[in-house]
């Protein structure tokens, strides 16, 4: 109601930009590109490695710090065409046109949901399991070890049990961090994102479950390394680095916040 009640205003007293939802043209279907669900999955299992470097050989892990080339360091490969990964294809996931998206508010909120003042800004969004209606889409994971100069040690390194593992790892991590800094003591706004955490808190163990935090407000934790290797490329004002992680962007579903990216993935052998 308040975007078509702005929509209907002179677009020189508001502004209402909405980001859309990726599409497939000319079927306009909503789209999770299979582009972003391997990125966040690569994120995680490389985090994964540099977990049993730590653990296995922290001269090696000591030597990554210093790294200009990280990714390509941590698996030893130094031309595309033997990173691994090419072996991992992943389609995108499409979901049905009618009745999967929804339009609404997005809130920018500091340290326990302390609302920041601030242009509105509305988005598109892909109707989640937490609201009263939900969507789920179908594609595909296939690791081919059929390329040539795939390593050896695919199957070993980057196989469907680690990805299931690294991902569960890495994005709980960044939920409990992301939940205690912003919402575990706010007053209001968290009720969705309570249950959120009740179903990250229980996929730790899954082996045919797995979560990943994808899409343009993610947020930085989400799309890097964990410390001491993340460095994000934040803006600079006066001579200055930004900080980052400061604030966090979500979802105003009937005046309860929904933290953007999180997708629950389930594995069905085929």
């Amino acid at each position: 109601q308040i975007l078509k009640k702005n929509l209907e205003k002179d677009p020189l007293e508001t502004a209402s930009i909405i980001y859309p939802i990726y599409r497939i043209i000319p079927l306009k279907l909503p789209v999770i590109p299979g582009s972003s669900i391997k990125g966040a999955i690569r994120t995680a299992v490389l985090q994964s490695f540099l977990d049993d470097f730590k653990v296995n050989n922290i001269q090696k892990y000591d030597e990554l710090k210093r790294s200009h080339n990280i990714e390509d360091d941590i698996l030893g490969a130094k031309e595309a065409k033997k990173d691994p990964f090419r072996a991992v294809q992943i389609s995108d996931f499409q979901f049905e046109s009618k009745d999967s998206q929804i339009t609404g508010s997005l809130e920018t909120i500091g340290r326990n949901s302390a609302p920041k003042s601030m242009a509105p800004i509305y988005a598109e969004a892909i109707k989640g399991k937490l609201m009263d209606t939900h969507k789920t889409a179908m594609g595909s994971i296939v690791i081919d070890l059929n390329l040539p100069n795939v390593p050896d040690g695919t199957t070993r390194d980057i196989n469907m049990q680690r990805i299931i593992d690294s991902c569960n790892g890495f994005y709980e991590n960044v939920f409990n961090i992301e939940y205690e800094k912003f919402y575990e003591n706010a007053d209001k706004g968290t009720l969705l994102i309570d249950k959120l955490k009740k179903i990250i808190d229980e996929i730790e163990t899954s082996k045919d479950k797995f979560i990943i935090r994808i899409g343009r407000w993610s947020q930085v934790e989400s799309v890097t390394f964990e410390e001491p290797f993340r460095a994000p490329k934040t803006p600079a004002r006066k001579g200055k680095t930004m900080p980052y992680g400061t604030t966090r962007t979500v979802f105003d579903y009937n005046g309860q916040y929904l933290p953007m990216g999180w997708c629950l993935c389930t594995i069905k052998d085929n």
